[in-house]
């Protein structure tokens, strides 16, 4: 999956239509929501003819990109033209709003377009120019808020932004200090609540991105699945979604719930597209559960499996695919295999640091 910022590019809009949207405008944010890229692309482009100028567009253009993106596991392929849509929606949002700056509209269009191109940055990498965008979001969120607290569509970027420079990586506080960037954790959720609890244009977006803080970061899965379970009932075709209960349950700790997910997802997958990637993921983390039950047999019904299903090779993956292979042969009294699969799983990662290499290592002390 792509970094943590691609969740905060995904516009998920609720499907009951809101006073002021365009019926074209949702129609094309309920088709991307829901894993319908052609309806999405077709809709919006018709919603573009007719309103040109209207940067909410191009945002929505290219989170459809950053959608097509994900359900299909394209890596970034789409990423030039999506940074090339978020452009234009700044473009557009910054001439619009320096004409009439006290017009609230245009406030928050102008807010929201520079936490997406910030996004899209840190996506390619590029982190002090979106540390230096995203300072702007934050100011014009704050002066929106200020002058009408009820503007909920105000909260997911300014809630966004104090969460995540709450939460910056050590090795980035310097950089991120010099440019004067700092956040407050509590009051980002309590903000991106705001956003999720009430009806507005990015309700979803904030449910989803909680489902990320509270499922991976937080590991608190019943938070997580207060926000997720209504996304996966409004938008069933969408493979993320049932992916991500997957994955949150394991990291909850919720192992009973993870499998009974997994098999959701395979269900679902037996009659929706699912790409391999999802697919190797989800035998992933129900194989990673069944290890961390020490449910051994289980497990190796799924490890041969989920090794061949691999598709993109990365060495962490291989290596904690290795070391459950370890673990199970250990299990299975095959001590000279699982000291091979162990030691490889240690010189994959190399890092001894690493909770691969220190297990792998203690599996060998008790060999």
């Amino acid at each position: 999956m792509k970094k943590v910022w691609l969740v905060v590019s995904f516009i998920f809009i609720s499907s009951a239509v809101q006073a002021g949207v365009d019926p074209t405008l949702q129609r094309a944010i309920d088709a991307a929501y829901n894993a319908q890229t052609s309806e999405a692309k077709a809709a919006i482009n018709q919603y573009i003819g007719a309103h040109p100028d209207d940067p909410v567009g191009y945002i929505v253009k290219g989170t459809i990109g950053d959608w097509e993106d994900q359900v299909n596991n394209l890596r970034g392929a789409n990423d030039t033209q999506i940074l090339a849509d978020y452009k234009r929606a700044n473009d557009l949002a910054f001439h619009q709003w320096d004409k009439d700056q006290n017009n609230i509209d245009k406030m928050i269009n102008l807010g929201n377009s520079y936490l997406y191109l910030a996004r899209k940055w840190i996506d390619l990498d590029k982190k002090s120019r979106a540390g230096l965008i995203l300072k702007k979001c934050k100011k014009h969120m704050e002066e929106a808020i200020e002058k009408d607290p009820s503007r909920y569509d105000a909260y997911l970027a300014i809630g966004s932004f104090n969460y995540f420079a709450a939460n910056i990586p050590p090795g980035l506080k310097f950089l991120t200090g010099i440019m004067g960037i700092s956040g407050n954790e509590q009051k980002g959720i309590s903000q991106l609540n705001q956003t999720a609890n009430n009806s507005n244009i990015y309700q979803a977006d904030a449910q989803f991105l909680l489902t990320y803080i509270f499922g991976e970061s937080k590991k608190d899965y019943t938070q997580t699945k207060k926000y997720l379970e209504p996304l996966i009932a409004k938008y069933p075709n969408n493979p993320q979604f049932r992916f991500s209960k997957i994955k949150y349950a394991y990291r909850g700790k919720a192992y009973a719930e993870s499998e009974a997910a997994y098999q959701d997802f395979m269900s679902f997958c037996d009659s929706h597209k699912c790409n391999s990637y999802y697919q190797f993921q989800s035998n992933y983390y129900l194989l990673a559960g069944l290890i961390k039950q020490q449910k051994y047999v289980e497990a190796r019904k799924y490890l041969e499996t989920t090794q061949k299903m691999d598709p993109h090779h990365d060495k962490k993956v291989t290596a904690n695919l290795s070391l459950y292979n370890g673990i199970v042969l250990k299990s299975e009294g095959k001590k000279e295999e699982a000291r091979a699969a162990l030691e490889a799983a240690k010189n994959l990662v190399g890092d001894k640091e690493s909770s691969i290499y220190q297990t792998a290592d203690k599996e060998l002390a008790n060999l």
